[in-house]
């Protein structure tokens, strides 16, 4: 379920108060996920920033990362790790305006779209700060990247139906290129969530599907 999902998530590396709608504000780690996805959707500079200081410091004990790159942008760097013992993408954000806001608009949409973690998109497995720097970090189940032609076509199916699975919870992707499509245990999953767009028109699902048409058949 939901909060089955939701409870599986590891915010500051403590128990999460995933059904009470009092949250905290503190840097203890006992946060309501959902609140806070509530209060980081307002608008504005503050927002942002009042947003990534409510987050917890993950402790080092518990999120361990290597210098084995995966990507590198002008906004984030993602390199392999492990959340416990369980091997992970870690994805960093440098602390630019721009950077801040592409974080909070992603770790959002992690959070609203936990039913299709595993199924549509990767887990979420932790989320907060690095303690030295505060710089904002997702940490999502370490996937593979999607096969080039010919290989591409025998994943064509199920990228269709992570896309179906993304727009019948009401949101578009928005970017679907090579490098946002994933694979894990078989499965597509779709990362990369920035541009998610929740409450969708018709326009954003059906250039969704006509931007992953083309991906399949290139």
């Amino acid at each position: 379920s939901d909060l089955d999902s939701l409870s599986s998530l590891r915010f500051g590396f403590k128990p999460l108060r995933t059904v009470s709608s009092s949250s905290s504000s503190s840097n203890d780690g006992d946060c309501d996920l959902r609140a806070w996805a509530a209060g980081a959707q307002q608008r504005g500079v503050m927002a942002t920033v009042s947003a990534i200081n409510a987050l917890p410091y993950l402790d080092p004990l518990c999120l361990t990362y290597t210098d084995d790159s995966l990507s590198c942008s002008s906004t984030s760097t993602v390199v392999k790790g492990f959340v416990g013992f369980n091997r992970a993408a870690i994805k960093v954000y440098n602390r630019t305006g721009a950077a801040l806001h592409l974080f909070v608009a992603e770790a959002v949409n992690y959070i609203l779209l936990s039913e299709v973690q595993g199924s549509s998109i990767p887990k979420l497995l932790a989320l907060g700060r690095l303690p030295h720097s505060g710089a904002p970090v997702l940490a999502l189940t370490l996937c593979q990247p999607l096969p080039l032609p010919p290989l591409r076509e025998q994943f064509a199916a199920s990228a269709r139906e992570a896309l179906a699975c993304l727009h019948a919870m009401g949101h578009s992707h928005g970017d679907l290129t090579g490098s946002n499509l994933l694979v894990f245990e078989g499965r597509v999953l779709l990362c990369d969530l920035q541009t998610c767009q929740r409450g969708a028109g018709q326009d954003s699902l059906q250039r969704d599907v006509a931007d992953l048409e083309q991906l399949l058949q290139d």
